[in-house]
């Protein structure tokens, strides 16, 4: 009996050392995230969400809701259009099994999250490159017609922030997929590893 006892003694995790072990496989920003409260972290992060969603609809506004930039942009912003459109096809999955279905198994939902991010990189990798080309297509153009050099250069102008709005809201839309689906599946890492203690 006093060897068991010393045993568990010896063996026992204190709230010192789960709080240790907790910090040590924990990010930067997850730590600093961890110094406000729950319910203020979950203020923190809603606000951060709404924020994120009022940029997205003050920089896209009414034009990509009309199609009238996607009229005026460089052709490359299909090359973007379909990256997003896979991102949030496979973002919808993995929002139904975390949130619809309520998914449990953390491999299977976090398996392919960084894809939202690469995404969100080709978007804006897409719009620069898009950009680019386009200026090298009316420097050429006005190469061959000197007459014409400023109406070349405003049309790259406009085909060029065109593709860069649309870019940059699909790199914000991806990005944000990702925020939210991590913190869902964060939220339930935490429950699953606090019911395993209050089981031991």
């Amino acid at each position: 009996d006093d060897a068991a006892a010393q045993a568990v003694e010896h063996c026992d995790l204190s709230d010192e050392v789960l709080a240790e072990l907790t910090q040590l496989h924990t990010s930067a920003w997850r730590r600093f995230l961890d110094r406000f409260s729950e319910q203020a972290q979950s203020r923190w992060e809603r606000a951060l969400t709404v924020l994120m969603l009022l940029f997205i609809a003050a920089v896209t506004g009414r034009a990509i809701v009309s199609f009238d930039v996607f009229s005026t942009a460089h052709r490359w912003v299909w090359g973007a259009m379909v990256v997003t459109v896979a991102a949030v096809a496979f973002a919808g999955i993995k929002i139904y099994f975390a949130f619809i279905k309520q998914e449990h198994e953390l491999r299977r939902l976090r398996a392919g999250l960084s894809y939202l991010l690469v995404a969100a990189g080709a978007d804006l990798l897409i719009g620069a490159y898009g950009n680019w080309m386009g200026m090298y297509r009316a420097v050429r153009r006005a190469e061959d017609d000197l007459a014409g050099f400023w109406r070349y250069m405003v049309e790259w102008i406009v085909e060029g922030s065109s593709l860069m709005v649309i870019c940059f809201a699909a790199a914000i839309l991806c990005a944000l997929m990702w925020y939210v689906i991590a913190n869902k599946v964060a939220r339930i890492e935490r429950a699953e590893a606090a019911g395993l203690l209050g089981r031991n």
